[in-house]
């Protein structure tokens, strides 16, 4: 790292850390849109990306001058994550489409099932 890295690096504060780099892409892609400058830094972001575990975790960090609008916005990003309903799979679906799916299945057996029979009498 050169001087003037170390210089920028000293005027920068850890805003946050999240559990992945898509987690930390969409985060700085908020601040980005805000007009916030931030940088990523983590294990996975190297030339040896490892993502397992706390080695995934991933820190976004924005200079000490906007660090106060940066916590807003994540606070903001936070709360909409948590009021946000998104209706899981399967939600919604009509109990005929559950006994359709049933019913092709046992079909898909038993033709399975007759081929599997003539070809043992083949033998």
């Amino acid at each position: 790292m050169t001087s003037h890295e170390q210089i920028a690096w000293r005027s920068m504060a850890r805003l946050t850390t999240v559990a992945d780099v898509a987690s930390a892409h969409v985060l700085a892609a908020h601040l980005d849109h805000e007009g916030i400058d931030c940088h990523i830094r983590g294990e996975a972001l190297g030339p040896y990306p490892i993502a397992v575990g706390s080695w995934g975790e991933t820190e976004i960090w924005v200079s000490q001058s906007d660090l106060g609008e940066a916590t807003e916005i994540l606070e903001e990003i936070q709360t909409e994550a948590q009021t946000t309903v998104i209706e899981p799979a399967g939600v919604g679906k009509s109990p005929d489409m559950l006994r359709s799916v049933i019913w092709w299945v046992i079909a898909a057996a038993l033709v399975a099932w007759i081929i599997y029979l003539r070809i043992i009498r083949m033998l």
